[in-house]
């Protein structure tokens, strides 16, 4: 699934971006660009494949409070 013009604009909207005329085709490529990556990782077979783990705790579990 591509994104297109209107898209990117309507994407730019909800987040409070201000794109200009001159960066929206450069943006629209780096969109369609990492959508792209996402379905080449999604197209990856997993079946069988333990999921990762670690033994670090995620940054949030380390903050306290006062």
């Amino acid at each position: 699934m591509a994104l297109e013009r209107s898209d990117v604009e309507k994407i730019a909207h909800l987040a409070r971006l201000g794109l200009d005329e001159t960066a929206l085709p450069g943006t629209i490529d780096a969109l369609n660009s990492i959508l792209g990556l996402v379905d080449q990782m999604q197209a990856v077979d997993t079946q069988g494949i333990a999921p990762w783990r670690t033994r670090w705790k995620h940054p949030s579990a380390c903050v306290t409070t006062r």
